[in-house]
């Protein structure tokens, strides 16, 4: 039988305390539960964040949170505008951006570009995915959702086409209703 060091104690107890009090953080619920998952009433009516992350040619880079829907120009402007000399055609400020977009602005208009942030920064600033265009490696995050779940999720849907609803998943081998409990608050259409 092996025990820990002193050190390796110490180490174990700061990543515990981190992980409570991120949990803590998220969710300040009136009663302490064992699961770091919200329950549906306490999201019911809340507006969700809209995280875009942006990088390169702005003021400040970093993610940034809106209230709603933002397109390329507010962001631009929340990290304080365009580094001199930088430049964005008109087109691409008007482009409207997804929840958990990653925004590059090049030092030239035809290096801007958007695509999405990297899966696990997607889940630490609380952006669902959506189920119709996550991959089996997004899922994983998901809790509720193990790898043979994430591989049938997207199988089912191959075979099926896209779900019409977050109900449907309960169609998918392997998710039950607690288990969709679990997931739904994590998903969007």
């Amino acid at each position: 039988m092996s025990s820990f060091t002193a050190q390796q104690c110490w180490v174990m107890m700061g990543i515990i305390a981190v992980m409570l009090i991120a949990c803590l953080w998220r969710h300040p619920a009136p009663g302490l539960s064992g699961d770091c998952t919200p329950p549906p009433e306490a999201l019911a009516g809340q507006p969700q964040p809209f995280v875009v992350e942006v990088t390169g040619g702005v003021a400040r880079p970093g993610v940034y949170s809106f209230s709603c829907a933002v397109d390329v120009a507010q962001v631009i402007r929340a990290a304080d505008g365009l580094e001199e000399g930088v430049a964005v055609p008109r087109a691409f400020l008007s482009r409207v951006l997804l929840n958990g977009s990653a925004l590059s602005i090049g030092r030239d208009g035809a290096s801007s570009a958007v695509t999405m942030m990297d899966a696990q920064k997607r889940f630490l600033f609380f952006v669902p995915f959506a189920i119709n265009r996550a991959g089996a490696e997004e899922l994983l995050l998901v809790p509720g959702i193990g790898e043979k779940t994430a591989r049938e999720i997207v199988s089912y849907r191959d075979r099926h086409g896209c779900f019409t609803s977050l109900d449907a998943l309960l169609a998918v081998p392997g998710i039950g209703p607690r288990s969709f409990t679990r997931m739904k608050d994590f998903l969007v259409l």
